[in-house]
């Protein structure tokens, strides 16, 4: 239930910017917020796996959805950390909505230090990758 506050707290974050909420597909945009909050909360590799099966079906071109997915993420995580910086009145409403016990205080969350550069099953795919540095 924390992860999924946390990616709730996450995909609604991206209401404040138009150009990241509508510049995605909406599958895209959901996976990426709960794979952000997987990574945060140090989930095991296994817990992207029905997330990546799941965005498979709901995207036309799966391939494509994953490829959006870490980028999608990563300027979720920009939104995350700025707002955090410098929130606007809408972020602070999140904050203020997300720091109950219901949503458990996943407001208080802070970023990681950096942003996911590549997400687990994918850094499986590129460790086997011999053209990518892997084995």
């Amino acid at each position: 239930q924390l992860c999924a506050s946390l990616a709730e707290y996450l995909l609604q974050l991206t209401l404040i910017d138009p150009v990241l909420h509508y510049g995605y597909p909406h599958a895209v945009l959901a996976a990426a917020a709960l794979a952000l909050a997987l990574t945060t909360l140090k989930a095991p590799a296994a817990a992207f796996t029905p997330l990546f099966e799941d965005l498979a079906l709901h995207c036309p071109v799966a391939e494509v959805g994953a490829d959006m997915t870490t980028p999608c993420c990563q300027d979720i995580y920009q939104l995350w950390v700025q707002s955090k910086i410098t929130p606007c009145s809408f972020a602070q409403h999140l904050c203020a909505k997300f720091s109950h016990a219901r949503y458990h205080a996943v407001a208080s969350v802070a970023p990681p230090l950096l942003p996911p550069s590549v997400l687990p099953p994918m850094q499986a795919t590129h460790a086997a990758d011999p053209r990518i540095g892997g084995a």
